[in-house]
């Protein structure tokens, strides 16, 4: 227990010194709060909004412990672990770099249109990795169970093709916080959270009558209405457009569900071959199948991507296709 709280704490020190050495801006600790005001409120608004976040990510092993026996329990919490992978390493420190970009924006006095033009260069961006690759888990986990985890672990195939569809969904979702927050508004954060904690608490606790397969449609079920309301809510505050939005995603999407059909018929083609060589091929198979498709039906995100890992996010980056350059101040 002792090892888990320590080691979050020796990280957040480590990380304290190495931004201030790296900002070259030594600053000497004050434990005055005069003129605090305003950031305790903010920081106060962001805290409720992780304790809420807590509820909604958690409730489901809470339940979970409750119904499930210790080996299903197991089995659920480690699909659940190899489904989040992307979201909860790939996604978060992109949503520390886009806030900081989105308050500059804010403070040199850009509109609302520019700041969801932004949010829908993020969301071009981060789907463009996201997608392919949580279509890619489901297809293939049932090879790369195995040889990740062992043979023992094979329960959780069937779970990570429906926990993929629900971490989609998820990593689009979270990638509104920080645009919202930017703006000065982090109340519409602790909103989205707030109903997270309810309609998530309650899909578990219906999934949870359904065992294993429950929990994760629970998961689906939940983050679709999640999802949906955040989109509503936060997409009015930054001037986002429905139709804009579905058009942001609309090509990954589609390349993704085109890659998986063909490594699909690839595995099922396949003679019976060791596990990581059917890995070794689906993989490298399954980028070019999704580069090749995206690449026909819009070449231009694959030139958007490249610039902007060539000019590593600078304001110069590509602009937005034309289609997604004008947008209304509220949803559609």
């Amino acid at each position: 227990m002792w090892a888990l709280v320590l080691a979050p704490l020796a990280m957040i020190m480590t990380e304290a010194v190495g931004m201030t050495w790296a900002a070259k801006t030594p600053i000497r600790p004050s434990f005055r709060f005069a003129g605090a005001g305003h950031i305790a409120g903010f920081g106060g608004v962001m805290t409720a909004t992780q304790l809420f976040w807590f509820v909604q990510s958690q409730a489901d092993v809470m339940i979970a412990g409750r119904v499930l026996d210790p080996h299903e329990l197991g089995v659920y919490t480690t699909g659940l672990f190899l489904a989040q992978l992307l979201a909860a390493k790939f996604v978060p420190p992109i949503n520390e770099v886009a806030y900081a970009a989105y308050s500059r924006q804010h403070a040199g006095g850009n509109g609302a249109d520019l700041g969801a033009e932004a949010l829908l260069a993020t969301i071009r961006l981060v789907m463009l990795v996201a997608l392919p690759a949580y279509a890619g888990l489901a297809v293939v986990a049932p090879v790369l169970v195995p040889v990740l985890l062992g043979k023992q672990w094979l329960e959780t195939v069937p779970l990570l093709p429906i926990l993929s569809a629900a971490m989609a969904m998820m990593t689009l979702q979270i990638l509104f916080a920080p645009a919202t927050n930017a703006r000065g508004m982090p109340m519409a954060a602790l909103r989205n959270t707030m109903i997270g904690s309810v309609v998530m608490t309650g899909a578990y606790f219906i999934g949870s009558h359904f065992g294993l397969t429950g929990f994760a449609w629970g998961w689906v079920g939940g983050m679709a209405v999640l999802t949906a309301a955040t989109v509503r809510l936060s997409g009015r505050i930054i001037g986002l457009r429905i139709s804009a939005l579905g058009r942001a995603v609309a090509p990954p999407a589609a390349a993704a569900l085109a890659m998986a059909g063909g490594v699909a018929l690839v595995l099922h083609l396949l003679p019976p071959v060791p596990d990581l060589l059917a890995l070794a091929i689906t993989v490298p198979l399954g980028v070019v199948l999704y580069g090749a498709i995206l690449h026909r039906i819009a070449p231009e995100r694959i030139a958007e991507a490249l610039h902007f890992a060539r000019n590593r996010g600078e304001p110069d980056a590509a602009p937005a296709p034309a289609e997604e350059r004008h947008l209304s101040k509220a949803p559609d």
